[in-house]
């Protein structure tokens, strides 16, 4: 029996599969995916769950880790952006990454794009009260 698609029709035919297939999974994807990662759907842990709320830090923590991103970005550890295109500056809570624990914090810039302009964050992972890394924020990817 030969394999080989030989009609107009029955291409079409495979090709209307694929997109359904592929329409399918990508609305499973955002039914079930939410399930699995019950911190971006935005609703508070239930009772017994394995998620933890990180600790408040205070406002004089929050100070000093704005002052030492602002100071990172004044000598320029980082290429990726200016303290002028900088727009808001955020202290974050403590993460690990690459097995250490680091402070974090966010820088929010804007920058112009062949699309216009578009507002993007950096994050700081700071230890030892210097940055040691600037990564983009959700996924870790480090920035030069």
């Amino acid at each position: 029996m030969d394999m080989l698609v030989k009609t107009p029709e029955e291409i079409l035919m495979k090709f209307a599969f694929v997109i359904c297939f592929i329409i399918l999974a990508g609305i499973l994807g955002f039914i079930i995916e939410p399930t699995l990662r019950p911190h971006l759907t935005g609703k508070p842990p239930t009772p017994g769950s394995t998620a933890s709320t990180p600790p408040a830090i205070t406002s004089a923590e929050a100070k000093a880790i704005i002052g030492i991103i602002k100071s990172s970005i004044a000598n320029q550890e980082i290429k990726a952006f200016s303290s002028d295109q900088v727009t808001d500056w955020k202290a974050g809570v403590v993460e690990s990454y690459g097995g250490k624990e680091y402070r974090t914090g966010i820088a929010s810039y804007s920058m112009k794009t062949p699309f216009g302009k578009t507002t993007l964050k950096a994050k700081a992972l700071i230890q030892n009260e210097k940055v040691e890394r600037w990564v983009w924020p959700n996924t870790k990817i480090e920035l030069q």
